[in-house]
């Protein structure tokens, strides 16, 4: 996929036809996940679509140079691109061009965990898919509207959009992009603990993926398998699927989402009291979010070595871990996932017999879990604190 032009100058038809495959060969290396390649071309293109007026082009080239950025987790600078493909759109009165970089907006935007902000950019974009009747277009659309509302928690309703989507996606016989949807529908029903259901959304999930060769996307999958693997204390299995994911991941050089992976196979480590191999795991992990200025996913991880120091009886070094974690959980909004660090750092000074401080942490915990209306949780913590000293 290279392209050189030739020193002669060009006619305003050439011009054209060369922005347009600069921005195809663009388009094609950010498809494999390369997105300092892609964006070589993709400035050239932007140059070169400055000298004749196509404006739906130049949009183009600009929305793509914001998602190479996305790829890189370089948001401010992604968002900046798009917004300006967005300004550039609203002045065209170029109405399916305000859809894609409201729909591209709305993805920086979930990236950066803004969940009211990209429900807000997707229902921008899904009025002007109705009002246009592009249904195929609103697939993807209710798509990521499932993605908020699973981020809210907000299950029944995630659950609603996937369904919409997957429903239109059938309708017009894209087989491929189903398989997406059949991945989130799995990470709902996962959440909601219903298992079997679970399963099998991954597996049609993975089955599309391999059949159109994508062993890309099909990481995840292997990924959130191993997860589900993982909670049916079905531990081999996960190792093997984390495993696969891995390969990928470091296959196609991604190793901003193997950072996940690391994590999670430190947690199959833990479970297994291999406890060296766990905090060799989460420091991997760690170590790459951190790289990535990733603050938020580093928060699951100082978490979980917090569990491992707890283990091993190294309390300081837990407190801390814990700390951390909690910090940045309260930082981003993460009531519900304080929750669970406020419920260790309660089982923490159980341990130390501070029973005073256990119950505070504990009493807080159970706060938000009846806040949520996590039954599960709520009989854990209640159990414990029934069971504390006065």
């Amino acid at each position: 996929m290279e392209y050189h032009p030739t020193g002669e100058k060009p006619s305003p038809e050439h011009l054209r036809n060369c922005c347009n495959i600069l921005n195809e060969l663009g388009k094609a290396y950010l498809s494999q996940h390369k997105p300092i390649k892609a964006r070589e071309y993709l400035e050239k293109a932007g140059k070169i679509a400055k000298q004749f007026p196509d404006y739906s082009l130049e949009i183009e080239v600009i929305n793509q140079l914001g998602k190479s950025y996305q790829q890189q987790r370089k948001f401010e600078s992604a968002n900046s691109y798009h917004q300006q493909a967005l300004d550039i759109a609203k002045k065209q009165k170029n109405r399916r061009a305000v859809v894609n970089s409201l729909f591209y907006l709305g993805n920086v935007s979930l990236d950066m965990r803004q969940f009211q902000q990209a429900r807000d950019y997707y229902q921008q974009a899904l009025e002007i898919e109705i009002e246009f009747g592009d249904r195929y277009a609103s697939a993807s659309t209710y798509h990521q509207l499932g993605r908020v509302a699973e981020e809210l928690r907000e299950y029944d309703q995630a659950w609603d959009y996937y369904q919409q989507a997957l429903e239109i996606y059938i309708e017009f016989g894209d087989r491929y992009w189903s398989a997406s949807t059949y991945h989130q529908l799995g990470i709902v029903a996962q959440r909601l603990r219903e298992y079997d259901q679970a399963r099998d959304y991954y597996q049609q999930a993975l089955e599309i993926f391999i059949e159109f060769g994508d062993r890309y996307s099909s990481a995840n999958t292997y990924h959130n398998l191993g997860y589900l693997a993982q909670e049916l204390r079905e531990y081999d299995q996960a190792r093997d699927y984390y495993q696969q994911a891995l390969e990928i991941y470091i296959e196609f050089g991604n190793r901003y989402s193997s950072a996940n992976t690391y994590h999670n196979l430190g947690m199959v480590a833990q479970e297994l009291r291999e406890y060296d191999q766990a905090r060799d795991y989460y420091q991997q992990a760690l170590e790459i979010f951190i790289e990535f200025g990733d603050r938020y996913e580093c928060a699951g991880t100082y978490h979980n070595l917090g569990m491992v120091a707890q283990e091993l009886r190294e309390y300081d070094q837990a407190r801390d871990y814990y700390q951390q974690a909690l910090e940045i959980k309260i930082e981003f909004g993460d009531r519900y996932s304080q929750a669970l660090t406020l419920y260790c750092l309660g089982t923490l000074a159980q341990a130390e017999e501070n029973y005073a401080e256990a119950r505070a942490n504990l009493q807080t915990a159970l706060q938000i879990y009846v806040e949520y209306q996590d039954e599960y949780w709520s009989k854990v913590v209640r159990e414990i604190l029934e069971g504390l000293p006065e």
